[in-house]
């Protein structure tokens, strides 16, 4: 398990050193280094799977990162060199440093640390919408990923339907559901605390590669509906159900806006099941805006029936002020469900409108 993630030079961190947990919630201001912080892993990931002298910018994981210039820290002297830390629970340190030259579509790797690539799944906050159909990819079947954006979920549903769930990831309602273990039913008992009664069909197109989704309510006499008839945040939301489910302890999960289209509820139940695979053994970075998300870890922490520890979780809240010495704020779970504490800007923006609601009644009297 990474215990700890330092950037130094890239992008808005000049120098600065982030707290992880198993289960890490990343959360702040809009343009604050959020993203830019899953963007350092995701590169640190092309160094340990790639033998090349350099890393892209663009193209692996969807990253869109531009040129040198573009990830370069731009305060103070613009030095041409950037580097990560990796720093492991087992308190063995590994260091990555890149050139950057100039005008480049590539950093150039200077320093490569003797660390095996992360077993990592990683779901853009761009991920696929309502499609009729979704892209295959030739790989064999035990080999098949959701995909960055998810573009091969009805694939992996496809091909590995019969994959047996480890015990840690069912749904706590599988014995009463029938006790299916497979990963067919239990994305459908995952799925169904997000969208109630919802059930999952995959068809195979004759004479191709290709399968298509479709969806209907238990017990609903109606055919199955296709993928733009049924909703957005299904289709966010699948993949991130599948991709967990099959996610091998040691692993890393990175996600971001797990609540993407969303209704609270299912914001409030998807943080629960980012606390679940945490507590199996996968280690989670959850980028979010949604304090439902948040809420539903910390159900899930004071629940006696729920595996996670409240010491488990992390949250690194970016403040966006540029003149603070540190970018991000690390906030505890108490072991009451509480938060070590509250900063200004941190999901308070319901109480004040509120105040300013009720502030607003009082001068219309």
């Amino acid at each position: 398990m990474i215990r700890a993630f330092r950037l130094e030079n890239f992008k808005c961190f000049k120098d600065e050193t982030l707290a992880l947990r198993p289960l890490s919630l990343i959360t702040g201001a809009n343009a604050t280094g959020k993203s830019s912080l899953l963007q350092g892993i995701l590169v640190a990931q092309q160094v340990l799977a790639t033998s090349a002298s350099y890393v892209s910018l663009n193209g692996p994981f969807h990253l869109d990162l531009g040129k040198t210039d573009d990830v370069l820290c731009q305060s103070g002297d613009l030095q041409r060199e950037v580097s990560f830390e990796v720093r492991l629970e087992d308190e063995a340190n590994y260091l990555f440093r890149f050139q950057a030259p100039e005008d480049a579509l590539v950093l150039q790797i200077a320093k490569r640390p003797p660390l095996p690539a992360f077993d990592l799944t990683y779901l853009s906050a761009e991920r696929i919408g309502p499609r009729e159909l979704l892209n295959t990819e030739s790989v064999p079947d035990d080999a098949i990923r959701v995909g960055t954006r998810g573009e091969f979920t009805a694939q992996v549903l496809a091909r590995r339907y019969g994959d047996k769930v480890r015990g840690e990831l069912r749904h706590p309602n599988t014995m009463q559901k029938g006790g299916v273990i497979q990963l067919i039913k239990q994305v459908e008992l995952w799925m169904q605390d997000i969208t109630p009664a919802i059930e999952i069909q995959t068809v195979p197109l004759l004479q191709t590669s290709v399968h298509a989704l479709r969806f209907k309510r238990s017990g609903d006499a109606t055919s199955w509906l296709r993928p733009p008839n049924i909703g957005f945040g299904v289709s966010y939301a699948l993949p991130i159900i599948v991709a967990g489910l099959l996610a091998p302890p040691g692993s890393l999960f990175l996600v971001e806006n797990p609540e993407a289209h969303l209704h609270p509820a299912g914001q409030s139940r998807i943080g629960r099941f980012l606390a679940t695979l945490a507590a199996a053994g996968v280690q989670v970075i959850a980028e979010t805006h949604s304090d439902h998300v948040l809420n539903g870890v910390r159900l899930a922490a004071v629940d006696s029936q729920h595996p996670i520890q409240h010491d488990q979780v992390i949250v690194q809240y970016f403040h966006g002020d540029d003149e603070a010495p540190q970018r991000a704020k690390a906030i505890e779970l108490t072991a009451k469900g509480g938060l070590s504490s509250w900063p200004t800007g941190f999901f308070d923006q319901s109480e004040k409108d509120l105040a300013a609601i009720l502030e607003a009644r009082r001068h219309a009297r």
